[in-house]
């Protein structure tokens, strides 16, 4: 299934876990490197901006995945929660191409493509290795539906600044 339609952005500085603690209804500072988190992002008053997966790869270096359909309203959003913090929001889904591959012989199949120990993968974490010799981000989340390996990112090129504060 191509995903590449959701957007992803890092967010990252110095105050990119504090910036992350206040956007996100999830304790940023109990994850660890590696680790994945479905949250939400909610307005003051408590309704919900939206939902989005946070991929810790740092204390100081996070990347998001935003819903497609709702990216200017979450952006605009986010970029509103900058000021203040030493950390910017850069769109990066230009950059990476978004697979999911799924199914009960998904990570059979993913195995002969890649060196990375598949099976040590747990849900909900992310490990960076080579697929078919290109580098990326494999992740298993079932974010969409299925126990297969839901994220496997090609970086493509350079990334393109947001915002910063």
């Amino acid at each position: 299934m191509d995903l590449s339609p959701l957007r992803k952005f890092e967010v990252t500085g110095p105050d990119a876990e504090e910036l992350m603690q206040m956007a996100v209804t999830r304790n940023m500072k109990k994850l660890s490197v590696g680790q994945v988190v479905y949250t939400a992002m909610c307005y003051e008053h408590g309704g919900v901006v939206d939902d989005l997966l946070v991929y810790k790869k740092a204390d100081d270096d996070y990347l998001i995945c935003l819903n497609a359909s709702n990216t200017e309203k979450d952006v605009a959003w986010l970029k509103s929660k900058l000021s203040g913090f030493d950390a910017k929001l850069v769109d990066v889904s230009d950059d990476f191409a978004l697979l999911a591959l799924q199914g009960p012989k998904a990570l059979e199949i993913l195995s002969g493509l890649t060196s990375v120990d598949l099976g040590s993968l747990n849900y909900y974490w992310f490990t960076e290795g080579g697929v078919a010799g290109k580098p990326c981000i494999i992740s298993r989340t079932g974010y969409t539906g299925e126990q297969g390996v839901e994220r496997s990112w090609e970086r493509m090129g350079a990334a393109q600044g947001v915002g910063e504060a």
